[in-house]
């Protein structure tokens, strides 16, 4: 209550009678008399900066060979550079470093708990068929959505999916959704990866073993991620870098070739958000596809 509401209220005998966590904007928008006032833009211009749409980036990942270590990989790496990360997964939900949830997390309830906390500066969701056909996608848009490799026969159960087809039409979900100033990761190595970067609204960014599967992106001046004995290499055109001399033990020829895709999968998507390539670097050396203990 004040008497004049453009002075501070201890020049005037002002005081607050009320804080409404939820105010009513109904009689200012629709009065009984006089002209309405735009309060619901009055207060999204104090809340977010010119220019500003509010959005996070959102990372969705889906896939059929446990894409969980995509997601705490890149989670990882994130975590280095300094972001307060929200981590939603096969393997639980997470809040930086802290497992808040040890259960499957790969579905809708789970992200939400992500994107409703007000202290998460990016968000890694992993979705599971079973939640996109079930449930649907807990966000509208992503700024980086990541497919890894594609088995049609692990998508068979109680909906009725059956078909290369219809799997396919399920998979896509997550490439549809990416911004037109996202970036889809896709696996190069994979028919189904190709179809897909036909659907993206945004960039494509393709990972594979070997440097061949990449040559025709690469010569419509796409970027990519492959590996080269033991090390990472990133291509944008016909540029080629080596990430930093990287030699991990993850990517060593000995391990699983789903662990290496994984591992490349997740270095593409960092390179997507701008992570600097020496921290990319020091997050695949540091990083083990180890299950994660309760904190």
């Amino acid at each position: 209550m004040v008497e004049d509401i453009s002075r501070p209220l201890d020049q005037q005998r002002g005081a607050i009678v009320e804080v409404n966590a939820g105010p009513g904007l109904l009689m200012h928008l629709k009065p009984g008399s006089g002209e309405a006032q735009p309060v619901g833009r009055a207060i999204v211009d104090h809340l977010f900066a010119a220019g500003d749409n509010g959005r996070i980036p959102v990372v969705g990942i889906t896939g059929s060979y446990a894409p969980q270590g995509v997601a705490r990989l890149l989670a990882h790496i994130l975590d280095m550079h300094g972001k307060k990360v929200g981590l939603a997964c096969a393997d639980g939900w997470f809040l930086g470093q802290r497992q808040v949830e040890s259960r499957d997390s790969a579905n809708w309830a789970a992200a939400r708990h992500i994107l409703m906390n007000r202290s998460v500066e990016v968000a890694v969701l992993e979705n599971s068929s079973a939640s996109i056909l079930g449930e649907g996608l807990a966000y509208d848009r992503c700024q980086v959505g990541i497919v890894t490799r594609i088995d049609p026969a692990q998508h068979m159960g109680e909906f009725h999916i059956s078909t290369p087809e219809q799997v396919f039409n399920v998979i896509r979900t997550q490439v549809d959704v990416v911004l037109p100033s996202g970036v889809a990761v896709l696996n190069a190595d994979d028919p189904t990866g190709l179809e897909l970067a036909a659907l993206c609204d945004g960039e494509v960014i393709f990972y594979a073993q070997a440097a061949a599967a990449l040559a025709s992106h690469r010569a419509q001046g796409g970027r990519g991620v492959y590996l080269h004995a033991g090390r990472v290499m990133l291509v944008n055109g016909q540029d080629e870098t080596c990430l930093a001399g990287v030699d991990a033990p993850l990517l060593a020829a000995e391990m699983d070739s789903t662990q290496q895709e994984h591992a490349l999968a997740a270095v593409a998507a960092a390179w997507a958000l701008e992570v600097p390539q020496a921290l990319i670097h020091a997050g695949i050396e540091t990083f083990e596809f180890a299950p994660r203990a309760v904190a």
